[in-house]
Formats: structure tokens, sequence, C-alpha cells
């Protein structure tokens, strides 16, 4: 008999005997105006297991929202004030100059979480509007598995939820992108089933925060889909998880969860990543264009080790010359006698590494 699989929570898992709850803090990521800011804060007011805190990094400057908004004129602390009152929100200065993952990073080193419990992460950047059982669901997914450390859930379009916009960051060995799903391709379940990954995009995922801390953060030179699978890949070679909930859906905007090579820099950057982490790659003590890294890897008797057992290469020896038995010496159209002759090996070229082969008569001259 198969057993269906246990029906994801929308209520807050109970604690264990002797497990402390985690701390979850949302990290809401401005652009350089409050546009969006509300749509997000909304959002976890509306959620059935609410973050302990929520910082807001404060990227605008002080700018205002546009004539024609319903908040016209409102400044990032004014509409903070307004509508977050339920909730225990910081606004976080940060400069709008920075990429916002590395804004992020610093902010959660500027913050300390409570030492007695578990810190969790939730990043939000505008644009996102997570559903009311979001983060209940990345959490509870959190929890089953002591070895997950970053979570994502499904994005799908905002104005189609019915239409995907990202489920995993997929690539090849080599560092391909891999358009799984197509950013617009119809959410008819096909991609539920989905659990270890290897990376998640920034917009919504629940990282925990001394596995961020160890990891030093993103690695912001790879972009934004290039740091996002960095991440992953470093996650995933310390001895931690990368898992997807399909389950907790986020509703995101076109370009906020970039899970595809959309671009010419991020296709590059996604190899970057590839050849830098990958195991086996081509990351050697030696370039790998260089011609003893090729010899290495396909002549063994080419290595450092083997070079190293045979010693150190003898003096070059004086010219020879080839020749024949019989003949005086000098006579046209003879070659002289084998007088004080020696036989060397000649080279059986099979490859890069020398082969004895047959021996020939050679005389110095």
């Amino acid at each position: 008999m198969t057993l269906a699989p246990p029906r994801p929570v929308d209520t807050a898992p109970a604690s264990s005997a002797g497990a402390a709850a985690p701390d979850v803090t949302a990290l809401v990521v401005t652009h350089r105006d409050p546009a969006g800011v509300r749509e997000v804060l909304e959002a976890l007011l509306a959620q059935t297991l609410r973050p302990d805190a929520v910082l807001v990094l404060d990227r605008t400057a002080g700018a205002v929202l546009p004539e024609g908004d319903p908040d016209a004129g409102r400044t990032l602390a004014d509409l903070v004030a307004h509508v977050a009152h339920d909730l225990p929100v910081s606004v976080v200065a940060a400069d709008p100059r920075a990429p916002a993952r590395k804004a992020a990073f610093r902010a959660v080193l500027d913050h300390e979480p409570d030492p007695s419990a578990p810190s969790l992460l939730w990043f939000l950047p505008v644009g996102t509007h997570p559903e009311p059982a979001a983060l209940v669901r990345l959490v509870d997914a959190w929890r089953r598995s002591p070895s997950t450390g970053v979570v994502g859930p499904k994005h799908v379009d905002v104005d189609a939820p019915h239409r995907l916009r990202a489920v995993s960051i997929r690539t090849t060995r080599g560092g391909r992108l891999l358009a799984r799903p197509v950013p617009g391709e119809p959410d008819q379940g096909q991609y539920d089933t989905t659990s270890d990954v290897l990376a998640v995009p920034f917009a919504g995922s629940l990282v925990e925060r001394d596995l961020l801390v160890a990891l030093r953060g993103w690695e912001t030179t790879f972009g934004d889909v290039g740091a996002d699978l960095d991440l992953g890949w470093r996650a995933q070679a310390s001895g931690r998880r990368v898992v997807v909930v399909p389950s907790s859906r986020v509703r995101s905007r076109a370009g906020v969860a970039v899970a595809t090579a959309t671009t010419g820099a991020r296709r590059r950057a996604a190899r970057r990543v590839a050849m830098a982490r990958a195991p086996g790659g081509p990351r050697r003590s030696s370039p790998s264009g260089s011609p003893s890294a090729r010899c290495s890897r396909r002549w063994p008797c080419c290595s450092s080790s083997a070079r190293a057992a045979r010693g150190p290469r003898s003096p070059p020896s004086p010219r020879s010359t080839p020749c024949v038995a019989g003949g005086p010496a000098g006579a046209p159209g003879t070659a002289r006698p084998c007088a004080a002759a020696t036989c060397t090996p000649s080279s059986s070229r099979a490859g890069p590494c020398s082969r004895p082969g047959a021996t020939r008569c050679t005389t110095r001259s």
C-alpha cells in the first residue's frame, strides 16, 4: 500500500519537546523609491505565521512617492508607520548604490537575533507578494530536516497566478542555465514533486542566519542569478540541503525572481560559477589551459609525482650522426664504420610521453 505524502500545514507548527521555535526575521528590500512597499507589508500582515521581526532596507535616500500613488508625498518611514502598525518593524538605511544582496547581508550582520533560538531570514524584495500560507510552509519544511539550510517557494505571476515565474535554479554540469520552468509556463502541478535542488532565487528564500554568515553572504560579482547559484552551490558543498517547497507560493512581478539566462551576462556568470565551484571542474593548481594541466589529466606519466620519481633530466648529449657498418671510412656514397658507436633508444611517441622503442646505432661526430 502506498501512503500519500503529508499535506502541508497552514498553521504554525507546534514545537517539539526541548526544541525552541525558530526566530524568523523578514527583510524587505526596497527600490530607490518607496513604491511597492505597502503591498509587501500587507502580505506580511496576512501571514498565518507572522515573522518575529521585520527589517526594511531603506534604499530610497529620502525619496517620496510620486503623484498618482494613493500614498503620494509620503516617505518610506511614513509609509511603514501607517501600514505596519501591528508588526515589529525596523527601518535600516542602506546605500542605494550597493547591490541588494550585499545591502541585505550587511543588515543581517548588524541585526542581533535572539541567541536562545535558531534564526531564520526571509528575504522579500519589493515586487514579491507571498500568499498567506507561504511562510508557515517554508518553516515547516525547514523543521522537517536538520540538514536543510536554504528553502525556497514556488513563484507565480502576480497578475496571472496560474502562470509560473520560477521554481528553482537548474544548470548542467558546465553551468548552462536550464529554463525549467519557462517564465509564463502554465502551472499544472508538473513541478510540485520537486524537493532538493541546486539553488533557489533570492526573492522569497528562507535561509539560516548561521549558514549565511558562515558562507559570508552572496558573491555579488556573479550578478543576480549567478550569486544565487553560487550561494546554493556553496551551501551544498558545506553539507546543507537546498530545498524548494512548491506548496509555498509567492506572487512575483517580472524580473524579481529570475532563475534563467535572460541575458548574456547571466549566462556567462552561471558558467563562471560552475568553473569555480564544480567538483572535478577545470579549476586546478595550474591553469586549465596550460599544457602541463592537460598532460597531467590525460597522461599520468607526465604528472608531477611521476616526474619526481624519474629524477632530474640528464644534460643533452653531443650531436650524433647515424652510421652503417661496412665500407671504408670516408668513401663516397658510403657511411663510415661504427667505431665508438653507442646504441640509444629511439622515441615512439604514442602521446606526449616517450615510450621505449627500437634502438639505432649512432656515433659521436
